[in-house]
């Protein structure tokens, strides 16, 4: 109904201190591609 989604992903502040920052990105960004079928109203 005109609304868009804006999906945040990010890591803890211990995760970045462990250096898996990317992994822990990756892995959120792939959980919602996974359930997205329509990108039109959804902004990563």
């Amino acid at each position: 109904q005109g609304l868009k989604v804006i999906a945040c992903v990010g890591e803890t502040l211990q995760e970045r201190e462990a250096g898996t920052t990317m992994k822990v990105v990756a892995a959120q960004t792939k959980a919602i591609a996974d359930k997205i079928k329509n990108w039109d109203n959804v902004v990563l």
